[in-house]
């Protein structure tokens, strides 16, 4: 919870840095619109793979299929044999 405070603290100080900066002229706005949420949105993508790798949630990783069309992964469930 400290570190999600203090990631808003930082993103909020930039954003009224940016703030003035477009107000004395010496950035384009459009630089100002975008260089601060691109760097915000860049953070917060790089923790979501971060912790998608410790939980194991990589949803882009398909699972590899063999020669024959089937997954060359076991079934999760196997059903047993009868």
């Amino acid at each position: 919870l400290i570190a999600a405070v203090l990631i808003y603290l930082m993103y909020s100080n930039a954003i009224s840095i940016i703030q003035g900066l477009i107000a004395g002229g010496k950035l384009s706005f459009w630089v100002g619109i975008f260089l601060p949420h691109m760097i915000a949105l860049s953070v917060a993508w790089l923790l979501f793979i971060q912790r998608s790798r410790i939980y194991g949630l990589a949803f882009w990783r398909r699972p590899h299929k063999n020669g024959a069309g089937e997954s060359s992964n076991p079934p999760i469930n196997p059903v047993p044999p009868q």
